[in-house]
């Protein structure tokens, strides 16, 4: 049996950091985890880029996360994003920013982010276990007890670092909830939020990978709007994107419903303008078709879908 002060379940990004540093203050760490690799989650984020953080403030931050604000603000004021920033940086990682606020590493790729994480536990000689799918921990003697099949860790404090359900393939299934429940934990029911919405439209298919810089969506549900803005993209069964993704999170736990949602591809526009812009436009070449006329506001492919069908139409919903 292997003796720690801290035994953690999962190496993702929150069981690597508490790993080391819980390993600053002259801890011995252990951690388990189901993959074969550190990571496995945040190697695809960013589409393999990585979005360490936000130039946004720590109350902005905080905001972001409403209705559970209260639960980060904690976490977000002991470190705060200059001091994630700082920790890669004094790594040798350096970081870029793009023109929304998202700081990604300079190199655009993850991979030198989970790097800069495994050298780090590799200095501070926190013991990694791989491909040990945690079955059961038990409580003996106030300590923490976690057999495997080759190793049985004890240990005086346990870190639930599994992730939720949101990404099953990458080991997210689920099982913290199951570990923390069987400590008398209350669980709260998991929700789908940060997600692509699913559209009854079929078209989405035929315009996948295309995306818009910056859109308004909105959905109304009862006498609540919610409106969202940013940039989108086409997926083959949807809609995502930072903007669907903001809107998906608004409206987590109705998801299971049928609901419309409108976009509007020209919101810094407002209707009058657009159909003075349209009427002098008709007026220059009368003889024109439609998709001529939406060549200066629209990408071609969307043009393209555009003059034949209306985006989302009433008669069909979004999901």
């Amino acid at each position: 049996m292997i003796e720690s002060d801290i035994c953690i379940i999962g190496a993702g990004p929150s069981g690597m950091m508490a790993a080391i540093s819980a390993a600053e203050y002259s801890k011995k760490v252990v951690i388990f985890e189901t993959n074969t690799t550190t990571g496995r989650k945040l190697l695809l984020t960013g589409r393999g880029r990585c979005n360490l953080t936000h130039t946004g403030k720590p109350d902005e931050i905080i905001r972001a996360f409403k209705p559970f604000d209260r639960f980060v603000r904690h976490c977000i004021y002991e470190y705060p994003p200059q001091k994630l920033l700082n920790f890669f940086l004094g790594r040798g990682l350096n970081t870029v920013i793009e023109e929304d606020g998202c700081i990604f590493p300079s190199t655009h790729s993850s991979t030198d982010v989970n790097n800069v994480l495994i050298q780090e536990l590799q200095n501070k000689q926190v013991q990694i276990f791989y491909g040990r799918k945690i079955q059961n921990i038990e409580k003996q003697n106030e300590l923490f007890v976690v057999p495997t099949e080759k190793v049985t860790v004890s240990a005086k404090n346990l870190v639930i670092a599994t992730g939720g359900v949101s990404w099953p393939q990458t080991g997210s299934t689920g099982d913290g909830y199951n570990f923390a429940s069987r400590f008398g934990h209350n669980i709260v029911k998991p929700a789908a939020a940060i997600v692509p919405l699913i559209a009854a439209e079929k078209f989405c298919r035929d315009l996948a990978g295309l995306g818009i810089p910056n859109v308004t969506i909105s959905c109304k549900i009862g006498d609540k709007k919610i409106i969202d803005k940013g940039p989108m993209i086409f997926t083959h069964s949807g809609i995502g994107g930072p903007a669907v993704f903001d809107l998906s999170r608004n409206i987590a736990g109705i998801l299971e419903k049928d609901y419309q949602v409108f976009i509007d591809f020209l919101p810094d526009i407002n209707i009058d303008e657009l159909d003075r812009k349209l009427s002098e436009l008709i007026a220059q070449g009368p003889k024109k078709t439609s998709l001529k006329y939406s060549r200066t506001s629209f990408r071609r492919r969307l043009r393209r879908q555009y003059a034949v069908k209306t985006i989302f139409p009433k008669s069909k919903s979004a999901r």
